[in-house]
This record gives structure tokens, sequence and C-alpha cells, in this order.
């Protein structure tokens, strides 16, 4: 199964909702801080933060990327894109 979090699911993503907060933004309370269009969003609010914690979680956009492009998925130039940044 394909996930759209970009941390392992044994890792603990609580560390990333603090550093939203840290930046002045509060993401929905419904949605798992590593989900990707949330961690997405908060790359584009807040680009030098974004940037590093994206960078922190390269080698699981690479697994994504790579697993997303194995299946022939749209998404993976997506990935493909976020990856180069």
């Amino acid at each position: 199964m394909r996930s759209r979090y970009i941390q392992p699911a044994a890792s603990d993503p609580s560390h990333t909702r603090p550093l939203y907060r840290e930046h002045g933004w509060q993401p929905p309370a419904d949605e798992l801080p590593d989900f990707l269009p949330l961690a997405l969003e908060f790359a584009a609010r807040s680009p030098d933060a974004g940037r590093r914690a994206l960078q922190e979680h390269r080698a699981a956009l690479e697994l994504l990327r790579m697993a997303l492009a194995d299946h022939e998925s749209p998404y993976a130039d997506v990935l493909k894109a976020v990856c180069r940044t």
C-alpha cells in the first residue's frame, strides 16, 4: 500500500506540529503533521523552515518517489520536483 505520509509508520511525527506552530501556522487538528500535502503547504508558507523539514525527510520522500514511479503514477513527477528542491 502506498502512503501519503513522509515518515515511516514506526516514526513519531509529533515533533513536526511544534515546528509548524513555531512558524506561526496551525495545521488542521484532524490531519497528521507528516501528511505530505500538509508538509508541502507548510513549505510554501515558511520556505526556509519548510525546505529544512523536507530535506530532513529526503530519504522517505525518495522512497515514495521511487514507489510512485514503479507504479507509473502521475504523482511521481510531483515527488520528483519536490526531491529536486
